[in-house]
């Protein structure tokens, strides 16, 4: 059985982040840590 990029842990799984963003770069580092694993 093969794994894929879906299967593998993530460096953020199981941590969760409250985003109040005012700033434009802020959605963006936001959407990194969702794609890292953290619930936002």
């Amino acid at each position: 059985m093969t794994t894929t990029d879906d299967d593998a842990p993530r460096p953020l799984d199981g941590i969760r982040i409250l985003a109040v963003e005012q700033m434009a770069a802020l959605p963006f580092a936001t959407q990194l840590l969702a794609r890292l694993g953290a619930e936002v």
